[in-house]
């Protein structure tokens, strides 16, 4: 560790302008997103054209903007490829620079104890020169001192200095305590099997989840604490476990809280006696793909009927299937810690009006997101990426 490359920038060369330095701060971002979106649209493409359908104009347009933009970046590596590894040696020597310094200063204090009044001098005084050089952004010099503080912090702090394999070890396991603190306390990712939500979720959607509203779990419990700060209201989406086989996760929607009494009259839901505000659309035909069952890669096509409903501040649209006729349901009263939820594909939808109420505690958080789908008959579908679950 003693010896660091400081040949990398010790060389005079050409100052590179904003642009360039902003283009390679930004290089590898930009050939990410390009082969991202790339692979995406062609993906997409492929199974519209497999499927005999007519492939969308602004899929031509995704894909030509990515071929484009890995082009430029190309272009400008082989012909500026100086001047990017100017901007990013540099780079890479502030951010060595910065650990650096606070390591420095971090022994300092922390082993005070350890190390005479020469020795803290000489420490102290290699950091001022390294800071010096890092406010003046004298690269070469810069270069010089940050192997001069790191051959001192090798002489006189060399206990405390972590190996590499310590640091990649320590680095890997903060990542995964985070993701797995994320992940039971704050959100988690489901994916949608069935199509008991359409139109609001699709088949094959992958959604974010707030774990965190309706009060905070105990890992590997049913136990809840902080559920009385915020309770689950009438319209939203949730994710619970199925009260019937708690190993089972559903989402559906928030049709009654506790202490409401709910019921269906020829399809028109009425809560504590008032009819949802509904109103049928007309505008466009109602139809979409659903799989016949879970486990299988069979698809129908199916013909509806859609309403736009408002529950309290909640807008979102419910189906029922075509030429069906009308169902009704015997008023229930919701008990005290539950709610009462149905799917928004109400024909299809197997729901508290069939097994019952959701206890809170069952509760694992509210829907947000939707973050990635695929799916048929669209294959990868693009448009409901980022769209916000209502």
């Amino acid at each position: 560790m003693a010896e660091r490359k400081s040949k990398e920038i010790r060389k005079a060369q050409p100052e590179p302008g904003p642009l360039m330095g902003f283009f390679a701060e930004q290089f590898y971002t930009f050939v990410m997103l390009a082969v991202f979106a790339a692979v995406l649209c062609g993906w997409n493409m492929l199974d519209t054209y497999n499927a005999g359908r007519e492939i969308q104009p602004h899929m031509y347009v995704i894909l030509v903007t990515s071929a484009a933009v890995l082009v430029l970046c190309g272009v400008v590596y082989v012909g500026q490829r100086d001047a990017l590894e100017i901007v990013w040696r540099r780079g890479r020597a502030l951010k060595e620079t910065k650990l650096l310094l606070k390591e420095s200063r971090r022994g300092r204090g922390r082993y005070a104890y350890r190390l005479n009044e020469t020795q803290a001098a000489d420490l102290t005084a290699t950091e001022k020169a390294l800071e010096e050089a890092l406010e003046a952004r004298q690269w070469e010099r810069l270069g010089e001192a940050l192997n001069q503080l790191d051959a001192k912090l090798d002489e006189h702090l060399s206990f405390a200095r972590k190996s590499t394999a310590r640091e990649y070890a320590e680095s890997i396991g903060v990542a995964v305590l985070i993701a797995l603190f994320l992940r039971s306390f704050v959100v988690e990712a489901f994916r949608i099997p069935s199509g008991s939500m359409i139109p609001t979720l699709q088949v094959g959607d992958h959604i974010f989840v707030n774990k965190f509203i309706y009060g905070v779990r105990i890992p590997f419990t049913d136990y809840k604490f902080g559920m009385g700060v915020r309770k689950p209201e009438r319209g939203e989406v949730i994710v619970f476990k199925f009260p019937k086989d708690p190993d089972k996760d559903f989402i559906k929607r928030i049709v009654a809280v506790e202490g409401d009494t709910v019921e269906i009259r020829n399809n028109v839901v009425y809560i504590n006696g008032q009819a949802v505000e509904h109103e049928r659309v007309t505008s466009h035909p109602c139809e979409y793909d659903d799989k016949i069952d879970e486990e299988s890669d069979h698809w129908q096509h199916r013909q509806c009927v859609a309403y736009n409903e408002t529950l309290d501040q909640h807008r979102f649209t419910a189906i029922y299937n075509y030429g069906e006729g009308v169902r009704s349901w015997s008023p229930v009263k919701v008990p005290p810690g539950h709610v009462f939820v149905m799917g928004d594909n109400r024909d299809n939808s197997h729901d508290s009006r069939y097994w019952g109420f959701v206890p809170f505690e069952l509760i694992k958080g509210k829907a947000m997101v939707v973050w990635w789908s695929s799916g048929q008959p669209e294959g990868i579908r693009i448009k409901r990426m980022g769209h916000l679950v209502e």
